[in-house]
């Protein structure tokens, strides 16, 4: 685009055609620049047609512009353009992709009365299918495929796939198999997009075994069906099936994204392989986006939790643009890494530079390498900080650790302080963090106190009975150590089962 906008700046007179190519050319890129040149050529008295609208409507919806979105329709309705193919399903597009449902549905009503030839018809119901979906109105989209099932208008590959990802929004395995039904007598079953999401929907709902019988039959395997696929088995805990998807991906010499790199990349930190990780670094280097930040920090977390932190580290002082991810990854590479005084160092620096301000992931990891190197004070002043400067609020992650901390460091009255001020309930989490501290110390006051909530939260679990059994036990206390075995014992039995036979009796 840089070297058509080149040329087109040397034309001594453009005219509409040049103008909608160059303004189409960077709507079909999402590039505000075509806001930029729509603006130019109203200026210069050019009338804007259908063709030059779609593209406009297309950005300013993108781009979350509803001020020129307006603007536009007016221009529109001045026109006489309103309801036509190409700018109503655009309106209705880029009102609801502004947040607008409201008003896209009003205008896909009053369009809907009009006469529509049949791809035009659809294309209009596409357009509001795809509002709703982007917009989380999963049962209203649901109606609206249902109504457009019940006319005579074809159902094509957009409207099957937008279809799919709501079933995998929604979690509704029965109406998603209804679709794949519906997807296979219309032959829609050997589209390359339909056949991804397909893929994906089968993956999500946790039946890998059907998603590769798809995968398998589709008659061609694009990026994007690939990265479906390897990103499920490796949300499902598969990664050597991921390993093997991948390894397939390149003999068959298909294309490679960072993002197909990243999700690889958890894969080989999930297992520690510390080899693979590297192999996966020499592909990065290769392919030229070794310091993209999705695929930088991928690497720096994958180096991190194999142990690698000296080359997580170079990785980190190389990169060209470091954002919140990629300082969040360092952070708590450090923290886990027994490097606690570089990962302080770091997020003073990070403070300081003022560029990108840490969130609340980043104090989470600031606060467990604290809690590794049993750092109270200087854990209690990010507390603060985090809070105070910052106005972040702290989530049960932030005061689980931070009692952690304080517990281990035997400070219980300050825990219990730091628990009471919390805006809500503690969680079995901070109990058990009590207990086990109390268990450190040997204390059997607050090992009593924090067995007392954990059986009102859990009252099925015998774990912290036999916590606070080893307790008495170390303090010679034998009596106390076989009564919580027997509270122990008679949690962990279960009234035997019953057929429905003796229930009925």
């Amino acid at each position: 685009m840089s070297e058509a906008e080149n040329l087109f700046l040397q034309i001594p007179t453009p005219d509409v055609f040049s103008f909608n190519t160059i303004i189409n050319g960077f709507a079909r890129i999402n590039n505000a620049k075509a806001l930029y040149y729509v603006r130019n050529m109203h200026k210069e008295c050019f009338k804007l047609d259908h063709f030059t609208l779609s593209g406009v409507l297309r950005t300013c919806g993108i781009l979350k512009e509803s001020e020129m979105g307006e603007q536009v329709h007016s221009y529109i309705i001045r026109c006489g353009y309103d309801g036509s193919l190409y700018t109503g399903p655009s309106l209705v597009h880029m009102y609801g992709n502004c947040g607008q449902v409201d008003l896209a549905m009003k205008l896909f009503e009053d369009y809907s009365i009009g006469k529509w030839s049949t791809p035009g018809r659809l294309l209009l119901l596409n357009s509001m299918l795809s509002v709703f979906a982007s917009n989380g109105y999963n049962i209203h989209a649901l109606h609206l495929i249902s109504k457009i099932h019940s006319t005579e208008v074809m159902l094509d590959s957009f409207t099957l796939s937008i279809t799919l990802k709501i079933c995998i929004n929604m979690n509704a395995v029965r109406i998603g198999l209804q679709v794949h039904g519906l997807i296979i007598t219309t032959g829609h079953h050997v589209d390359v997009v339909v056949g991804s999401v397909l893929v994906d929907q089968y993956a999500k709902f946790g039946s890998l075994e059907e998603a590769l019988k798809i995968f398998s039959g589709l008659p061609q395997k694009d990026l994007i069906s690939w990265t479906c696929l390897i990103t499920s088995c490796v949300e499902r805990g598969s990664n050597q099936l991921a390993f093997s998807l991948f390894r397939e991906m390149m003999s068959l010499n298909c294309e490679v994204d960072h993002f197909v790199v990243s999700i690889i990349s958890k894969a080989c930190a999930a297992i520690s392989w510390l080899q693979g990780g590297e192999q996966l670094h020499a592909l990065c280097t290769k392919g030229g986006f070794e310091m993209e930040n999705a695929t930088l920090t991928s690497l720096i977390d994958l180096y991190s939790k194999c142990g690698g932190i000296e080359d997580a580290l170079k990785l980190f002082c190389n990169a060209p643009e470091k954002d919140t991810i990629c300082w969040t990854g360092i952070i708590a590479g450090c923290g886990y890494n027994g490097r606690t005084d570089e990962a302080i160092q770091l997020f003073h620096k990070m403070l300081e530079s003022k560029e990108e301000q840490p969130n609340e992931i980043t104090f989470l990891g600031i606060l467990s390498a604290c809690k590794h190197a049993g750092l109270v004070r200087e854990a209690t002043t990010f507390f603060e900080v985090m809070q105070q400067k910052l106005g972040l609020k702290p989530s049960m992650d932030h005061y689980c650790c931070m009692v952690d901390i304080l517990g281990r460091a035997g400070l219980f009255d300050e825990a219990l302080q730091l628990i009471s001020n919390m805006p809500c309930e503690a969680e079995e989490t901070i109990w058990n963090s009590m207990l086990g501290s109390a268990m450190i110390h040997e204390n059997i006051d607050i090992g009593k106190l924090a067995l007392l909530h954990l059986h009102m939260i859990c009252r099925e679990k015998a774990s912290g009975y036999v916590s606070l059994s080893k307790v008495y036990a170390s303090l010679n206390q034998w009596e106390g150590s076989a009564h919580m075995r027997e509270l122990a014992f008679g949690v962990n039995m279960k009234e035997p089962g019953k057929s429905w036979t003796e229930l009925r009796n």
